[in-house]
């Protein structure tokens, strides 16, 4: 009441007013630390104030503050990196094994093998699950070196080579090989110390070698360095494809 004892009247809101009230309590719940922040309040700014001068007034009218729910931009390098592929040296003196798929048994020479096998009991030539041509070589005794000789093209490039096989549970990178990339494999953790490698060549980039040496029983000379016979018959055989191109 005033003085006189009347009732004094309240002026009644205009739209604009209720609008622009609504769109301060809308703005200020969303400030952080605000305590009506996450408030759900009804804007109504539609009713006689257009946007861009309610929001000039509450900004003139209030402190600034960031408002959380702002995107932001992420800036991106501009000179993005490009994937790089795995270490593939070139090959410089690629060989073709065209001849020695049709004959894969040709590819060591029975004087080759004798050093880890006495002499060869058993020939045999065959195609693995895949298709790929191979010979094998078992020796007389059982404690000597069996060998197996793959030729496969075409095969996949170069950098595949050093990827590790699922069931690989040794691998091992060759600088070079004869001059050419190589990596040691073997299905067991410590396969070249318990009678057991493989040697894979890629003597091109799409044919590779593989030489596969295993150990009839510890007493073997090479036994706990089974990748010397691998890499030695794999030299071999490089060298007769390179005799025979």
């Amino acid at each position: 009441m005033n003085r006189s004892g009347s009732r004094r009247t309240r002026r009644p809101r205009t739209r604009s007013t209720l609008a622009f009230h609504d769109l301060y309590l809308e703005l200020s719940a969303r400030r952080p630390g605000n305590p009506m922040k996450g408030r759900h309040v009804r804007s109504n700014w539609i009713w006689g104030v257009s946007p861009a001068l309610a929001l000039l007034l509450v900004v003139g009218g209030c402190s600034a503050g960031p408002v959380s729910g702002t995107p932001t931009t992420q800036s991106t390098p501009s000179n993005p990196v490009a994937p790089t592929r795995p270490e593939a040296p070139s090959i410089a003196n690629p060989l073709n094994l065209d001849k020695i798929q049709s004959d894969v048994c040709a590819g060591l020479t029975t004087a080759q093998l004798t050093p880890y096998m006495g002499s060869v009991r058993r020939q045999n030539s065959d195609k693995d699950h895949a298709g790929t041509p191979l010979c094998t070589w078992q020796p007389p005794i059982g404690s000597m070196a069996s060998i197996a000789l793959y030729a496969e093209s075409p095969a996949k490039d170069v950098a595949d080579l050093y990827k590790q096989r699922l069931g690989d549970n040794f691998f091992e990178k060759v600088p070079l090989l004869a001059g050419y990339p190589a990596v040691r494999v073997s299905q067991r953790k410590n396969g070249p110390s318990l009678g057991d490698c493989t040697t894979v060549v890629s003597v091109s980039e799409r044919a590779r070698i593989s030489v596969s040496a295993s150990a009839g029983g510890a007493d073997f000379q090479y036994y706990t360095s089974m990748c010397t016979v691998s890499d030695k018959l794999a030299e071999a055989a490089i060298l007769n494809l390179k005799a025979g191109a």
